[in-house]
């Protein structure tokens, strides 16, 4: 009997257990060092369990099952007086002797583990089949050359060389690969306590996989100062423990920080924990500005990437007309039915400025000056959040615009007091197929801008 059949913790007292009537009735309780010097006892202890000292031995009968029907008392070490008693049941099942062994055609002679990580073993790698026993009843027990180093077999928290098929069933068993990269060959004895099979097993030791396998660029929106930094932006390959991934920042932003999210302290250095916790945010100092970068490393304990870098871009507070379309027929269409900066407006609290980076292909952007229509003035190179709110600038497509539905579009400049500029592309489609729009009133009054010829 060891302690995996009874095993009662305690302190300061002594446990005595005193077999019942003639219980066991087909066998014998015996103490001793081994069987064949062990002798017949009425009484043993817990100590006896814990030191392999307790057997019992079968009377070779017909019988398939035995218990031991046992008082259980409870001593003080101090003065022996009786603390608790109480009764217990220690269940027997007696296997015949034409026992099969143990199937072990499934059980797999070679394991792949991480270096330095934990690797739970499981039913599908450890597969051990016998019909006549119960799980609990078939051992694995290891041996390997190194008697100074404790077992790389971790049964519940703890190193042992022994471990049983239920274990592994309920997953308290796992292997604890080292820091080393390589192969080792443990001897694993699997026994159903009548057949014992050695089985070699090789356990192959890799390293931990790090890799970056997506680096995007962050948008930080028009008007705000602060983004949070996610797996979104960096995303990271890795069977490594995520307190271990360190994310290393070797140049920092030109134009803000790296601060963990709500606080004001620059960091240095983030893990890859933190990142997936949405912890970690760029703060921008410097408004004047419509993008920025870091540069920074991937490392774990073992390996270090090289050095990569993530941009953040200002992402402009303009929204767009859903798949803007117009009519081919149209001479001028509205550029207010195609943007609407109305809320970067209200967010900045000044007027919003839009200049013209790149004009259409196709066409120009012209100021509508007067009540009929077909009145235009030349192309412009830029226009207001009035403008546009008032409906004073419009496209109108060039002679030599394709003859059918074409692709065309504009590049500008968002930029507004108290937040940050940000580039924006401005895409329609004018489409032969879309009847003329209604002609309705323009807006009488010229905008006071500047127009160059």
């Amino acid at each position: 009997l060891s302690a995996h059949h009874h095993n009662l913790q305690y302190n300061d007292v002594a446990m005595f257990f005193t077999p019942v009537e003639k219980s066991p009735q087909y066998g014998q309780l015996r103490v001793g060092d081994n069987v064949n010097d062990s002798v017949s006892v009425s009484e043993f202890t817990q100590e006896h369990v814990d030191d392999g000292l307790v057997w019992y031995v079968h009377d070779r009968s017909e019988s398939m099952e035995d218990a031991i029907d046992m008082n259980i008392t409870v001593r003080s070490v101090v003065d022996s007086s009786v603390l608790a008693w109480y009764r217990e049941q220690l269940e027997i099942s007696v296997l015949p002797v034409n026992d099969n062994p143990v199937n072990v055609s499934r059980f797999t002679t070679t394991l792949t583990v991480v270096q330095d990580l934990l690797h739970p073993l499981s039913d599908e790698e450890f597969h051990l089949h016998d019909p006549d026993s119960v799980q609990e009843a078939i051992v694995i027990r290891v041996t390997f050359n190194d008697t100074d180093a404790s077992s790389p077999f971790i049964v519940d928290g703890s190193p042992s060389i022994e471990f049983r098929k239920s274990d592994i069933d309920e997953g308290a068993v796992s292997f604890q690969a080292t820091e080393v990269i390589g192969t080792v060959d443990y001897e694993l004895e699997i026994s159903d306590g009548h057949h014992m099979e050695t089985i070699t097993l090789s356990v192959e030791t890799v390293p931990q996989t790090l890799e970056v396998i997506k680096v995007i660029a962050v948008p930080i929106v028009q008007g705000d100062k602060s983004v949070v930094i996610s797996q979104d932006h960096l995303l990271v390959n890795t069977d490594s423990n995520v307190e271990d991934v360190m994310f290393n920042v070797t140049r920092g932003p030109s134009h803000g920080t790296v601060q963990l999210h709500g606080q004001e302290d620059t960091l240095s250095t983030f893990t890859l924990e933190e990142l997936t916790a949405r912890a970690v945010a760029y703060h921008q100092d410097d408004i004047s500005q419509s993008s920025d970068s870091l540069q920074f490393v991937v490392s774990n304990r073992f390996r270090q990437l090289a050095e990569m870098t993530l941009n953040v871009v200002v992402k402009p507070l303009v929204r767009f007309a859903e798949e803007p379309k117009f009519s081919y027929a149209d001479e001028f269409i509205a550029v207010k039915d195609m943007m609407d900066v109305s809320e970067l407006h209200s967010v900045a609290g000044s007027e919003v400025k839009v200049t013209v980076l790149q004009a259409p292909a196709h066409g120009s952007l012209v100021w509508r000056t007067t009540r009929q229509r077909r009145e235009i003035s030349s192309s412009i190179e830029g226009f207001s959040s009035v403008d546009l709110a008032e409906d004073r600038v419009v496209y109108v497509k060039h002679e030599h615009a394709p003859a059918g539905t074409y692709q065309d579009g504009f590049e500008a400049r968002l930029t507004a007091d108290g937040v940050q500029p940000a580039n924006t592309m401005v895409s329609f489609t004018i489409d032969r197929s879309i009847p003329p729009s209604v002609i309705t009133a323009a807006p009488t009054t010229e905008p006071n801008v500047v127009q160059e010829d």
